[in-house]
């Protein structure tokens, strides 16, 4: 599997450490193109906002999946969005009427009806120093 040797390198990297690292894999992307956006969010009022942002990663597809780690968290509850950047501007492209563009996602898979997930239907709760891994689909 893509990320077991990632969580076998980080069990020994942050031995003896109390921070905690979040692996997080990604599937179903249409292709390899561009790059895949993350942002992680410890704040219920501030998710999915743009300023509510504690940290952001950048990763390349490879094989229509990806991995990336948030490493260094203190213990708590966490939310990611993630999108596929394909064109690679840096830009969550949306049609006119607001309609996604571009390949995304959240946490646990949260879903999305009329708007965003909220916080509570994407958090995960990070403790310990052993690396949690999830996984979630991108949408297109």
């Amino acid at each position: 599997m893509l990320c077991l040797s990632v969580l076998a390198d980080s069990a020994v990297a942050f031995a003896g450490r109390s921070d905690s690292t979040l692996v997080v894999a990604i599937t179903g992307l249409k292709s390899d193109d561009g790059v895949v956006r993350l942002a992680l969010y410890d704040q219920a009022d501030r998710f999915p906002k743009r300023d509510g942002v504690i940290r952001k990663v950048t990763v390349h597809p490879h094989g229509n999946q990806t991995e990336a780690l948030f490493t260094n968290l203190p213990e708590g509850r966490y939310a990611i969005a993630f999108f596929h950047d394909q064109n690679n501007n840096g830009v969550f492209d949306q049609s006119l009427l607001g309609l996604p563009m571009e390949g995304f996602g959240f946490s646990r898979d949260a879903k999305v009806l009329l708007g965003p997930p909220s916080f509570e239907e994407a958090a995960l709760t990070v403790t310990g120093r052993a690396p949690k891994l999830i996984i979630a689909k991108m949408r297109y």
